[in-house]
């Protein structure tokens, strides 16, 4: 009877042990509660087979509330869908032949990658609200962060994706771009060529001609400097590939980061990317003999055009990592290309300004030559900057 009893009795301790362990368990903890809704097209029968993958996969997690809706002869279920898309703020683009509801506020459409969907919902998240996507192209998926969409890799999770988005939020990532364009601007390149330029000009101009003609030289720098990085924008986007494109640009801008601090402290009178002065020579003498004389103006703005072209390798490393930053964030690019290149023609502009009161003297050449280390230091530390973010995004 005694050991019937102790029997009894270390069942029970150990009884005691093992249901606190049940009960804290992963898996309890992280499906308590959730339920599933998945919509999708019954007359595709592939998004049959995905929906079906989605249901095992959710309740092989624990998830067993879950309603499946063929809206393809169903007035009612795509009724459903479309009211839901509408509370949750799912963009037009979003819009695929699956959607996955989960707990009515994680919304996932398209072939969304499972094993993301599952491990976000299991871990107990506590982001209020996700609407997420496939991606544009294989191993990629998309999420909404506010009026932007993020294009993620399958190896990152959801609550990484948002989280690596903060390092730039939507406060900062304009910040960064009109000072990357004015930092840029500052470039020994731009402001020597344009100096040179001034001289050309000076030699035989009023100071208000001078005034004028400045303007129209910015003019067309401005505008060849932001057609091409248009050209460039779009080919990445067009590419598929924007997210691996922008880890390239980060490798090659801190490269070039590593390579401008090296020059910096060695005092080193010529960088690598550099404008040819005997090619920029040749042009001037063009621009004195034949083009000033049929079209000043029209002479201005070839010449700023051209000089634009040659100068884009010593200028692109900063453009490559803006460009890198705004193709993998989805958003609404164009109005900061358009911050980024008025901000880039600022030092020049200011540079006109000066030169108003100084033309004809050697004073603005040799207090751009005097600064140019200063310069590719700044510019330097913004290429690092720019670079390590591209990485780590």
């Amino acid at each position: 009877m005694s050991s019937s009893i102790r029997i009894a009795s270390c069942n029970l301790v150990i009884l005691g042990l093992i249901i606190p362990l049940v009960l804290a368990s992963p898996t309890a903890v992280g499906v308590d509660g959730h339920s599933a809704v998945i919509y999708f097209n019954g007359g595709c029968p592939i998004c049959v087979e995905y929906a079906e993958q989605v249901e095992r996969s959710l309740r092989a997690e624990g998830i067993v509330e879950i309603r499946v809706w063929d809206y393809h002869n169903n007035a009612t279920a795509y009724k459903a869908l479309f009211a839901l898309r509408a509370r949750m703020g799912v963009p037009e683009e979003f819009f695929l032949s699956v959607t996955t509801v989960v707990d009515d506020k994680y919304v996932f459409e398209g072939y969304f990658p499972v094993e993301v969907m599952t491990s976000f919902v299991v871990s107990g998240s506590e982001v209020d609200k996700v609407v997420a996507a496939q991606g544009w192209k294989q191993d990629t998926y998309r999420v909404r962060k506010r009026e932007q969409t993020l294009e993620c890799a399958y190896s990152q999770s959801i609550a990484d994706c948002l989280y690596s988005d903060m390092l730039l939020g939507a406060f900062w990532t304009p910040a960064v771009v009109m000072v990357s364009g004015f930092v840029n601007g500052l470039n020994p390149c731009a402001l020597l060529v344009f100096v040179y330029f001034i001289g050309l000009v000076s030699v035989e101009a009023s100071r208000r001609e001078i005034l004028r003609l400045g303007m129209f030289y910015v003019l067309a720098v401005f505008f060849v400097h932001l057609a091409l990085g248009l050209g460039l924008m779009q080919t990445v986007l067009l590419s598929g590939y924007s997210a691996l494109v922008s880890k390239v640009f980060g490798v090659f801008v801190v490269s070039l980061a590593v390579v401008g601090f090296v020059h910096v402290l060695r005092r080193d009178p010529v960088f690598p990317l550099r404008v040819d002065k005997g090619l920029i020579s040749r042009m001037g003498s063009m621009f004195r003999a034949s083009w000033l004389r049929r079209s000043a103006v029209g002479a201005a703005l070839l010449f700023g055009a051209i000089t634009s072209i040659l100068e884009f390798p010593c200028t692109s490393a900063i453009y490559l990592a803006i460009i890198g930053m705004l193709s993998v964030r989805r958003m609404d690019w164009i109005p900061h290309f358009l911050g980024y290149n008025l901000m880039f023609i600022m030092p020049i502009v200011i540079l006109i300004i000066l030169s108003y009161g100084v033309a004809g003297s050697k004073a603005l050449r040799e207090t751009v030559e005097k600064r140019k280390h200063l310069s590719r230091a700044v510019s330097s530390l913004l290429l690092l900057i720019l670079g390590v973010l591209l990485l780590v995004r």
